[in-house]
């Protein structure tokens, strides 16, 4: 009896130890992302990932955030954006290029915490309580799932260690909008996929192959010293709407295309920072990011 006692002490340590060295990190730069956005209506699907390499900044360790909106993953664009992870207090920071940081994870927290998240994306605040924790099963192995009601705003959320929002997508936890809204497709690892949307068959929504989509021969550029966006590349004789949003999912302005097309911004008060602008045709839609500085 002392024997088996012994052994079921020394088992029970050893799952304890390893629990305790597996924090299940959300920087890895072995894993990727898919979220579908959804606009209203009409959506589309980009994948993030993570740097390789580490960037000090004021004496902190980031990596470059990267996304795609194409779906063999070619083409990667850095998002302006930083991802650190305190491991000592298990939270994750997201940072802007204008050196704005929120708090988006904190997997220290019990049942019955309140956590504040500060999403440098939309700009938004979001105070939630922890109401259960338990666990879910990935790659066979159980990680600690944690699942929150709103405490400021209608948002709820469930978070897994390492793949973080289960509802929003891995950088848009706190991210709160009527639009456009996120939503996880994917989390993938070494190019295996670990968890699919329950909604969902694929890790792209809608998939458009290269050869069926000549949209992808756009080009979308701001004119810095004309004040302009100029998009060009459209196939000949077709036609198209485009349509600029702010981060907070109000539409800004909608133009026809055809051709080669300036779209003047004089009349339109913008400020300078980053929007979405979509391009629509009867067949397909695509989105991407745009920054705007305006000529001082």
């Amino acid at each position: 009896m002392k024997v088996r006692v012994l052994n079921l002490i020394i088992l029970l340590s050893t799952v304890i130890i390893a629990n305790g060295q597996n924090q299940w990190n959300i920087i890895d730069n072995t894993s990727k992302w898919s979220v579908v956005t959804d606009y209203g209506g009409y959506y589309d699907t980009h994948f993030i990932r993570f740097g390789s390499e580490d960037t000090l900044i004021e004496d902190l360790l980031y990596r470059k955030v990267y996304n795609t909106y194409d779906p063999d993953e070619l083409n990667w664009s850095f998002m302006d954006l930083f991802i650190r992870e305190d491991t000592a207090t298990r939270q994750v920071f997201l940072r802007n290029t204008l050196g704005e940081e929120g708090m988006i994870y904190d997997f220290s927290v019990g049942i019955s915490d309140t956590v504040s998240i500060h999403n440098v994306i939309s700009n938004t605040y979001i105070s939630m309580e922890v109401i259960d924790i338990d666990s879910i099963l990935i790659d066979e192995t159980y990680r600690k799932q944690f699942h929150f009601e709103p405490v400021n705003w209608p948002y709820w959320d469930t978070w897994v260690e390492g793949i973080g929002s289960m509802g929003q997508g891995i950088i848009y936890s706190g991210f709160y909008n009527t639009s456009p809204w996120y939503t996880l497709l994917c989390y993938n690892q070494n190019d295996t996929v670990y968890y699919m949307h329950p909604d969902y068959t694929a890790c792209y929504y809608p998939y458009v192959s290269i050869e069926d989509n000549e949209i992808r021969s756009f080009k979308v550029y701001y004119n810095y010293e004309a004040n302009c966006i100029e998009v060009g590349n459209l196939p000949a004789n077709q036609f198209f709407e485009f349509e600029l949003y702010n981060l907070l999912g109000e539409k800004i302005l909608c133009v026809p295309l055809s051709g080669k097309v300036r779209i003047n911004l004089n009349n339109y008060g913008l400020k300078d920072g980053l929007f979405i602008y979509v391009i629509k045709h009867k067949e397909y839609i695509f989105s991407d990011k745009l920054m705007i500085f305006k000529k001082k």
